[in-house]
């Protein structure tokens, strides 16, 4: 079943085409990965699926019904969003900012209940921000108030999930856990995920579809296998390429970038 659909997509900055004719299908329990070069257009793709931000032209539909006519509290109840960035100007505590994300079911006086404390203590555990759950969120590092925002995401408890560069500003121990977490909530749960990202070799080993983007369209997409080919690859990205074939002992396929001699 189609969760996220979009038809004929298109994005502008003013007179800057960021996106043209982005046609999307997101199926319930997918696992996509959305990849291209910097200014190719995934945050603003990940914006407009998130139904952060309204196309200039085309249909953005969630659940059959255009996005922008569902209600923001239902949406944020099934969708979770992960911006690339977020503000932290306001001294709240990690516990504090991460139980925002059960905004959409606390009402409007904001009381939370056991079942909300609950939740929230479980995705700091498993985000590993529990030891940040008094720090305050503007005292942080760039990496820790990156799995805050995560673990917010996941509080929503939401049934589909879109990241922007989710692992930005992570090191590789937090990027493989980050990851796990959510292929194992895709799995287990059959949360529906998509996620802009910029390490191939993650998003081989982690994501069951993938799409490339460039200058704002769809360049290739399907499987890792399918798509992880050597001219796809350095046609996106412009840089030379060394492909690793898939083996029994390496499901995925392994892009190596190579310097230019």
């Amino acid at each position: 079943m189609a969760i996220l659909e979009l038809k004929d997509v298109s994005f502008s900055y003013g007179d800057l085409k960021v996106l043209e004719k982005i046609n999307l299908s997101l199926n319930e329990g997918d696992f996509l990965g959305i990849l291209g070069p910097n200014g190719a257009g995934k945050s603003t793709l990940m914006k407009i699926m998130s139904g952060a931000l309204k196309p200039r032209e085309g249909l953005v539909l969630f659940e059959g019904k255009e996005i922008s006519s569902v209600n923001r509290r239902e949406l944020a109840r099934k969708i979770a969003f992960v911006p690339q960035q977020m503000p932290f100007d306001f001294p709240f505590t990690g516990k504090e900012f991460v139980m925002m994300g059960r905004f959409p079911y606390t009402g409007i006086l904001g009381i939370e209940s056991a079942e909300d404390e609950k939740i929230v203590e479980k995705v700091m555990k498993l985000s590993d921000t529990a030891g940040l759950s008094s720090r305050l969120v503007n005292m942080v590092s760039g990496g820790e108030r990156q799995r805050l925002i995560i673990a917010q995401a996941l509080a929503q408890d939401s049934g589909t999930i879109l990241l922007d560069e989710p692992t930005a500003h992570l090191d590789i121990k937090h990027q493989v856990q980050i990851l796990d977490i959510l292929r194992k909530m895709n799995r287990e749960k059959n949360i529906t995920a998509a996620s802009a990202l910029h390490d191939l070799n993650l998003s081989a080993a982690y994501c069951e579809k993938l799409l490339f983007l460039k200058d704002g369209k769809i360049f290739a997409e399907g499987t890792p296998a399918g798509v992880f080919k050597k001219e796809i690859i350095e046609e996106v990205f412009e840089t030379p390429v060394e492909v690793l074939p898939a083996s029994e002992e390496r499901i995925q396929a392994v892009v190596l970038l190579s310097a230019k001699e």
